[in-house]
């Protein structure tokens, strides 16, 4: 019993060790995805105009909420640099 609580929590320091990505960020090599409002709208737009065949204005009505929605974001993300400083 006592051996099998040393493996179980070595496999559970090993799993939280490994989770931990370098950096934080969740990225390889810990860096940070920086895209611009604008990709990251028509990436958005374009695959759900894929999936769901939208026409012209319903992918036009996409695009301007994800702009808007990845604009929010990128302020929201460089004020929180700002107050992790």
């Amino acid at each position: 019993m006592k051996k099998l609580s040393i493996v179980l929590s070595l496999l559970m320091v090993a799993t939280i060790s490994f989770a931990q990505a370098p950096g934080g960020q969740g990225f390889p090599g810990g860096g940070q995805m920086n895209f611009n409002p604008e990709d990251m709208a028509k990436r958005q737009a374009e695959r759900l105009q894929q999936q769901l065949e939208l026409n012209k204005t319903q992918y036009d009505s996409l695009y301007v909420f994800f702009l808007a929605q990845s604009k929010e974001q990128q302020n929201l993300r460089k004020e929180f640099e700002k107050i992790a400083q």
